[in-house]
């Protein structure tokens, strides 16, 4: 009949449970770690899908009124005002972006705080 050894017993058995144990430690760390980072991917594709709406709609609504000009000036000054809001948005959106990676560094959670 073989004796049973314990991990205690047997050094070998010890060794290998230790290496499993800081290996489960590795990966439930990384797998929080990927999770988190997906989750702030997330966030930040959130945010810019909502932006591109945005600029989509105010390029949509800027066809709408060029189409309705009755002249060059006219449609200058639409044009211009497009451009203008345009450089505005772009603007505002780089900040809100930067604020959002500088949340997401500082608490791992990427959300905009100034919308909260």
């Amino acid at each position: 009949m073989t004796a049973r050894t314990t991990p205690a017993s047997n050094p070998m058995d010890a060794n290998l449970m230790h290496i499993a144990a800081a290996n489960h430690r590795a990966l439930t760390a990384m797998a929080r770690l990927t999770a988190r980072s997906a989750q702030g991917m997330l966030a930040a594709h959130q945010h810019v899908a909502g932006f591109v709406a945005r600029r989509l709609q105010r390029d949509l609504d800027a066809a709408r009124r060029l189409g309705k000009c009755k002249d060059a000036p006219e449609a200058m000054a639409v044009t211009q005002s497009l451009c203008m809001q345009a450089i505005a948005d772009y603007a505002e959106e780089a900040t809100a972006l930067m604020r959002v990676g500088a949340n997401a560094i500082a608490t791992g959670t990427a959300e905009d705080p100034a919308h909260h």
